[in-house]
C-alpha cells in the first residue's frame, strides 16, 4: 500500500536501495566466508594442526613398533580367539610394511637399505618363533 502511494521516482529508489543493501550484504558474507576458508585461514590451520597432532603422536610408517607389540601381546596371549586376532593384526602389519617398503625404494637407496634390513630380519624372526602358527 505504502508502494502504490509513491511516485515512480519513489519506487525505483527504493527498489535501487533495496538492491544495493541487499548486494552489499552478499558482498560482505562472501568476504568473510573466503577469508574463513582461505590457505592458511581459521579452517585451515585446524587442519593443519590436527594433522600435525597426528604426526607427532602416530609413529612413522618405517618403524615396526606396532609390531612389536603385537608379537609380544601375542607370545603372552592365552586364549586361542586372542591369539588368531593377534596373528592377523602381524601379517596385516607385515603386509604393510612390505608395500611401504616397495613404495619407499629410494629412501631404502639413501640409507643403504639398513632399515629395510633390520625390518625384514625382524619379520623373519617374528616368522620363526610363532612358525606353527604363521603361514
Amino acid at each position: 500500500m505504502i508502494l502504490q502511494r509513491m511516485k515512480i521516482r519513489a519506487r525505483f529508489i527504493v527498489m535501487m536501495s533495496v538492491f544495493g543493501v541487499g548486494f552489499a550484504v552478499y558482498g560482505v558474507w562472501s568476504f568473510r566466508t573466503l577469508n574463513e576458508l582461505k590457505v592458511n585461514g581459521p579452517v585451515y590451520e585446524r587442519i593443519v594442526q590436527s594433522k600435525d597432532l597426528n604426526a607427532d603422536v602416530l609413529p612413522p610408517p618405517e618403524y615396526i613398533i606396532e609390531s612389536y607389540l603385537a608379537s609380544l601381546q601375542l607370545a603372552d596371549a592365552q586364549d586361542k580367539a586372542r591369539q588368531d586376532q593377534l596373528l592377523e593384526r602381524l601379517r596385516n602389519l607385515n603386509k604393510d610394511y612390505v608395500a611401504r617398503a616397495v613404495n619407499d625404494q629410494r629412501m631404502a637407496e639413501a640409507t643403504n637399505d639398513q632399515r629395510e634390513c633390520s625390518g625384514t630380519a625382524w619379520y623373519g624372526y617374528c616368522r620363526g618363533d610363532f612358525q606353527t602358527a604363521w603361514p
